[in-house]
């Protein structure tokens, strides 16, 4: 990572689709929050797979907000495409591997999102910091690998108590 250089600011691009009003709740909320701060900003897009992964990778921020539940497939994108990822506080729940650590691995923003704007602020002016919680989540990421799987087979043996 010699350089943090990327195309757009801020990559909202989510489904706010849907029946309940409560599952899109916090990404309405977001897009309220953010429309018309920058032109650099992705804010509902329809993109095919591969422009929506080419866009996750030149955005200096990517929104991951709660809609079914808290683990979403876009905080593993955003990882693998090496671009860091904001989420509400994740600390109350048991992931494996665990790649939501505040501030180490995530920014981590307050559920009522109060706080979005700043910690967007913070995000997209803090190219090292960026880059240093995409290396972290990456290296958790890969750990899972190491030995032949042996870390990841121990762990599901674990979880099916065999």
């Amino acid at each position: 990572y010699n350089s943090f250089e990327k195309k757009y600011r801020v990559n909202a691009i989510y489904n706010k689709n849907f029946e309940r009003k409560s599952v899109a709740f916090q990404r309405l909320l977001a897009n309220e929050i953010i429309l018309n701060r920058s032109k650099f900003d992705l804010i509902d897009k329809k993109f095919n797979k591969k422009k929506y992964f080419s866009s996750i990778r030149q955005s200096k921020v990517v929104l991951s907000l709660f809609g079914w539940g808290e683990v979403c497939y876009r905080d593993w994108e955003s990882v693998i495409l090496g671009s860091p990822f904001i989420k509400p506080d994740m600390s109350y729940l048991e992931t494996w591997p665990n790649i939501y650590i505040p501030n180490e691995t995530y920014y981590s923003v307050k559920l009522s999102l109060e706080n979005l704007q700043d910690v967007i602020n913070l995000s997209v002016s803090s190219s090292k910091k960026s880059i240093n919680m995409i290396k972290n989540s990456q290296d958790i990421i890969k750990s899972i690998r190491l030995n032949n799987g042996k870390i990841f087979c121990e762990k599901f043996l674990q979880i099916i108590k065999i």
